[in-house]
C-alpha cells in the first residue's frame, strides 16, 4: 500500500531521515499475524488467543478499562468486526507527532492544574511513582475542520490521540495513536477536508514519522476507539477501530530505539488524551490550527501496574486527579500569546478539547 503525503515541492527526507523510515519499516516488516476465523469473537477469546490475533489483553472485569475493551470488540449494531491485515505501508511523511513544547522556552510548565504549550491541549494523568502504566483506552468523533479565517491560504492540521509518556522533558520514548484531519486553502479557496488514522513511536531529538494503519478509512463524523498496550519497554501493541464501520487495524512495534531500551523504552509514567498541532517534519515548525470545533474523549482510562508483595497488579485510573493542557500560539498584532484551544474534564472518563478562535 503506498500512502504519499509529502506536497510534490518539498525536498526529500536527508540521510538521517531516510534511516529512520527504514528502521522503522524493517521492524513492521516482524510484525505478522493471523486474521482470525470469520465467527471469532474477541468478547469470549481465551487470552492466549487474543496474544495470537495481535489484540490487547483483557482488563480486569468491573474496570472502566473493561468497560472501554469490551466496546473496543463489540461488533457494530449492524454488521461484524473486520479484521484489517498488518502491513508495511510505504510513505513519504512531511509530518510527525512531537513532544510536548512548552509555551516559551525557560517558562514555567504549569500554575495550579493548568499548563501551557505551544503544540498539545488536553489531559493527562501521571503515575506519580506508584507502578506504571501498561494500557490505555479512549475514544472520539472525529471533527470536520475548516480553516480558522476564511480566504486565508495556508495548510491547516490537528491531530487527536492517546499515548503514553512523552509529557516531562526527561522523556524521550513516546508511542501514540489516532487521527490527522487537514484542511488547505489554496487561492483564497478551503480544499476538501481528509482524515486519516495512524500509529507513532516518537523518540525524542529524531523524526520518527507516524504510519497509516493499511487500508483503514476513516472520516469526519466517524467515533474511533484506540487501545495500546506495553508488551514490554521495547514492544508496544497500537489497535484502533472504526465504530461505524467495525474495521480493526493493529499493529505490534519494537521502538525503533531498541538497541538502547533503558534510554529509549517506554517508561509509562504518564498517559494522555490530547488535540495537537502536528509538526512539519522538514522544519520542526508547528502547523496552524484549523477550527476543530470540539473534540469529545470518552472512555479515557488507563491501567497501572503497580508492585506488590506478590508481585506486579493491574489497577484500573481514570481521570481523577487529571491536568489539563491549554495550547497557546504567538500573534504579532498586537503581540502577544493567545490561546487557541482549551481542555475541559467533564467527568472521571470524558474530556473535552474546545477550539478558541
Amino acid at each position: 500500500m503506498a500512502v504519499t503525503m509529502a506536497p510534490t515541492d518539498r525536498p526529500g527526507l536527508d540521510a538521517e531521515g531516510l534511516k529512520l523510515l527504514a528502521v522503522a519499516q524493517a521492524l513492521l516488516k516482524k510484525t505478522v499475524y493471523a486474521l482470525p476465523e470469520p465467527d471469532f469473537d474477541p468478547l469470549d477469546a481465551a487470552p492466549e488467543r487474543l496474544v495470537a490475533y495481535g489484540l490487547p489483553p483483557r482488563p480486569p472485569p468491573g474496570t472502566e478499562a473493561f468497560d472501554a475493551w469490551t466496546r473496543l470488540f463489540t461488533p457494530p449494531p449492524d454488521g461484524k468486526l473486520t479484521f484489517l491485515p498488518a502491513g508495511v505501508p510505504e510513505l513519504t511523511p512531511d509530518w510527525l507527532i512531537d513532544g510536548y513544547l512548552l509555551d516559551r522556552p525557560g517558562t514555567p510548565r504549569a500554575t495550579g492544574r493548568a499548563e501551557s504549550s505551544r503544540n498539545w491541549s488536553g489531559v493527562y494523568i501521571a503515575t506519580n511513582g506508584q507502578g506504571r502504566f501498561k494500557q490505555t483506552f479512549g475514544a472520539w468523533t472525529v471533527p470536520q475542520v475548516s480553516p480558522p479565517t476564511p480566504g486565508i491560504d495556508g495548510d491547516y492540521r490537528c491531530s487527536t490521540w492517546t499515548g503514553l509518556d512523552g509529557h516531562r522533558r526527561h522523556s524521550l520514548s513516546m508511542p501514540q495513536l489516532g487521527t490527522t484531519q487537514k484542511v488547505k486553502v489554496v487561492s483564497g479557496t478551503a480544499q476538501p477536508h481528509t482524515e486519516e488514522a495512524w500509529w507513532q513511536w516518537w523518540l525524542r531529538g529524531f523524526r520518527f514519522p507516524p504510519f497509516p494503519f493499511p487500508g483503514f478509512q476513516v472520516a469526519a463524523g466517524q467515533t474511533v476507539q484506540c487501545s495500546l498496550t506495553i508488551l514490554s519497554p521495547g514492544l508496544v501493541l497500537f489497535v484502533i477501530r472504526n465504530a461505524a464501520t467495525g474495521a480493526v487495524g493493529r499493529i505490534k512495534s519494537e521502538s525503533p530505539g531498541i538497541g538502547d531500551l533503558v534510554r529509549w523504552g517506554v517508561r509509562g509514567v504518564a498517559a494522555e488524551w490530547i488535540t495537537e498541532r502536528p509538526t512539519d517534519i522538514f522544519s520542526a515548525v508547528v502547523y496552524p490550527l484549523p477550527n476543530y470545533g470540539t473534540v469529545t474523549y470518552r472512555g479515557c482510562t488507563a491501567i497501572v501496574e503497580q508492585p506488590t508483595p506478590a508481585g506486579p497488579a493491574p489497577v484500573a485510573r481514570d481521570l481523577s486527579g487529571a491536568r489539563k493542557i491549554r495550547m497557546v500560539a504567538e500573534r504579532a498584532r498586537p503581540a502577544r500569546s493567545a490561546v487557541i484551544s482549551v481542555a475541559h474534564k467533564i467527568s472521571d472518563t470524558m474530556a473535552t478539547t474546545d477550539y478558541k478562535p
